[in-house]
């Protein structure tokens, strides 16, 4: 039995499989290679058509569509910038135009006694937040740190937009997240927009505050400082995104253990799919590695071998 094991784990994981990204090739080879094992057991096929797979559609993140630019102050005047190499829609976001006074509000956090926005009037306007959350409150804060909880709680608080920044954080990932990596199930109501760190760096130059991110970082990850400050400029956006739709397919098969069908089934399941090269987000690699092949031998292929 480990020996078997083994060898389905190994065969799913292997580069042949590319990873079984959901839609992409290398999940179609594996649902094919599963529906074939289960043919093999005699196991009759429950999804469509006769057939043991049953299609659905998913939402793999969004794509640019219509108008994109961010108006940005520069030391010689506004710059206009076109997404991709200074800044990024995210996923998340919805589409529209806003022109705003833009806050600061640290990592823009407002839980218990930890407070990003304390004394400060975000209604109507951009904020612009940390990445993360400060070090010593892992364990009460790491809820709030994903990029999608900032945005709900800026929301919250009557802001227009939201701007994201790493500001140098080793703890998340690249400066720049494309449209196409999906970093919430659904969209938030509300503009979202990351940022690199050189542009952030020179809007605080532009706004004629200390452009020393690092610095910056340091001293709300130490919880030196905690609630942010208003900047002395405006951003304007134009965002404009589709939902990017792709299909997968789930592999469906029936044991009948009596003369006909019994109207009660037991379901014994796991996920064959996993992330393929990372393109679509997921992944916890560094570097050059986020875009390499995932093998996914524990997830989920352990799981689909024990089915097995």
């Amino acid at each position: 039995a480990l020996s078997e094991l083994e060898k389905f784990v190994s065969t799913l994981a292997s580069d042949q499989f590319e990873g079984r990204g959901t839609g992409d090739p290398g999940e179609r080879m594996a649902t094919e290679y599963f529906a074939t094992f289960l043919e093999g057991l005699g196991l009759e096929p429950e999804g469509e058509n006769e057939t043991f797979f049953q299609p659905f559609e998913f939402r793999a993140g969004m794509e640019l569509e219509g108008e994109n630019s961010l108006t940005v102050p520069g030391p010689d005047g506004d710059r206009k910038l076109a997404p991709g190499e200074e800044y990024q829609p995210l996923s998340i976001s919805t589409s529209g135009e806003v022109d705003a006074e833009v806050v600061f509000v640290g990592f823009g956090i407002d839980h218990e006694d930890y407070n990003s926005f304390d004394g400060l009037d975000v209604k109507g306007k951009w904020v612009l937040a940390l990445r993360g959350n400060p070090v010593g409150r892992n364990e009460n804060l790491r809820r709030f740190a994903p990029l999608v909880q900032k945005a709900r709680m800026a929301q919250e608080k009557g802001a227009v937009g939201i701007l994201f920044v790493k500001a140098e954080n080793a703890e998340v990932g690249p400066e720049l997240i494309p449209p196409g990596i999906s970093i919430g199930s659904v969209r938030e109501p509300l503009p979202s927009i990351v940022l690199t760190d050189e542009l952030a760096a020179m809007l605080f130059e532009a706004g004629g505050f200390d452009s020393n991110l690092k610095t910056l970082f340091d001293s709300y990850n130490q919880e030196e400082k905690t609630t942010g400050f208003p900047l002395s400029f405006r951003i304007q956006a134009e965002i404009g995104l589709a939902e990017d739709m792709n299909a997968g397919r789930n592999v469906l098969g029936r044991l009948i253990v009596g003369e006909e069908p019994s109207e009660e089934v037991v379901i014994v399941g796991g996920h064959i799919d996993h992330i393929g090269f990372g393109n679509r987000g997921g992944s916890r690699a560094e570097g050059d590695a986020a875009e390499a092949l995932h093998p996914g031998a524990d997830d989920n292929a352990s799981g689909i071998a024990a089915i097995m």
